[in-house]
C-alpha cells in the first residue's frame, strides 16, 4: 500500500518525485548501514534542515528512542539507532 501511495504521489505531483526518491534512498541507506552523517546530509540537501529534523523527531518518538532532535549530532544519533 505504501509503495502504491508513493507511486501515485510521484505521478500526480512531479515536484514531489525528487523528494520522495530522496527519502526512499535515505531509508535504503539506513537499512544498508551506510554512514549516518552521509544519510543526514543527503536528507538536509533535498528536504532542508527543519523538515529533516522534524521527520527524524517523529521517528524517534514513534520508536521510543528518547532523543530530542535539536542539532546535527542528535539527528545523526537517531539515524544510527534506526539503522540498528
Amino acid at each position: 500500500m505504501a509503495s502504491e501511495l508513493i507511486r501515485v504521489l510521484k505521478e500526480k505531483y512531479s515536484f514531489l518525485s525528487v523528494v520522495l526518491e530522496t527519502i526512499e534512498r535515505a531509508i535504503g541507506a539506513i537499512e544498508e548501514g551506510k554512514d549516518p552523517e552521509e544519510v543526514y546530509y543527503t536528507l538536509i540537501t533535498f528536504l532542508g534542515e527543519f523538515p529533516t529534523k522534524a521527520m527524524l523527531q517523529k521517528l524517534a518518538d514513534e520508536k521510543g528512542l528518547g532523543i530530542k532532535v535539536k542539532d546535527k549530532e542528535s539527528a545523526v544519533e537517531v539515524i544510527k539507532r534506526l539503522g540498528g
